[in-house]
């Protein structure tokens, strides 16, 4: 009897962990840089961005906001972006969002930018 209580107790564990489980990433953040740079997200600090490194995180549609300060010279970026989920690109049965960060070539100009769909389309054909 006492093994039954236990196994219950353990189905009814475990099915309240799935409810709970984090949603799998769905923002690719593509960093095209030759510096590591310090990036936050809906203000909250994210972590190092590593040169040509790929991030992922998990992010509902709505209004995010982004920032990007270069290590070495000090520019900073930002951005406010809508993520719309009719907006997403599909790659390998998950759907995806992609951030590039980089340097504009005309200017040196330090840039975060929400790709569009073809755009993060060939981001994803590429890394697969």
């Amino acid at each position: 009897m006492r093994n039954i209580f236990i196994i219950a107790g353990l189905i009814a564990l475990f099915a309240q962990a799935q409810a709970f489980a984090e949603e799998p990433p769905n923002l690719r953040l593509i960093t095209i840089l030759k510096e590591d740079a310090f990036f936050a997200m809906d203000g909250v600090q994210q972590g190092d961005l590593k040169q040509g490194s790929v991030s992922l995180y998990t992010l509902k549609p709505g209004t995010h906001f982004f920032s990007v300060l270069a290590r070495k010279t000090g520019d900073s970026t930002r951005l406010m972006a809508n993520l719309d989920a009719d907006k997403m690109s599909t790659s390998h049965g998950r759907r995806w969002w992609c951030l590039v960060v980089g340097r504009r070539p005309q200017d040196d100009q330090l840039i975060i930018a929400l790709a569009s769909p073809p755009q993060c389309d060939g981001m994803l054909a590429a890394a697969h």
